[in-house]
């Protein structure tokens, strides 16, 4: 029970620099694509499709979760989802950040992303 509690009070949070340890609680990116996956009903390859001029929000919701809560560097991130240029996954991750200030409903999607994240966690 105690570790349950670590890891929904500290498991979706930035790791704390002062407490090296905190990394274990971080989630991996692919309990992040399954929860992605499974919450937009989309299959994983469609996260690494690119269409120029067509949303697709469960790839952007996961680049973006992927780069806030489990702190890959662009670059890394770039690779796993065929960009090639860390510039790219900037501009999603600043076109995510702007759709959770403006949208609700985007923004509600996500909570309960990481809630479905946070307690997948507990369950490992």
């Amino acid at each position: 029970k105690f570790v349950e509690w670590i890891k929904d009070t500290f498991s979706t949070s930035k790791r704390d620099t002062e407490v090296p340890a905190s990394k274990i609680f971080l989630p991996e990116t692919k309990l992040i694509k399954k929860a992605v996956c499974g919450y937009y009903k989309v299959k994983e390859e469609d996260l690494y499709k690119i269409r120029r001029g067509i949303e697709n929000e469960a790839r952007d919701m996961t680049i973006y979760m992927i780069r806030m809560h489990c702190e890959k560097p662009l670059l890394e991130i770039g690779r796993d989802f065929n960009l090639k240029k860390h510039s790219s996954v900037g501009a999603v991750i600043e076109r995510v950040k702007k759709g959770l200030r403006k949208d609700r409903k985007k923004k509600k999607r996500y909570e309960k992303l990481i809630k479905i994240i946070s307690k997948r966690q507990t369950e490992i």
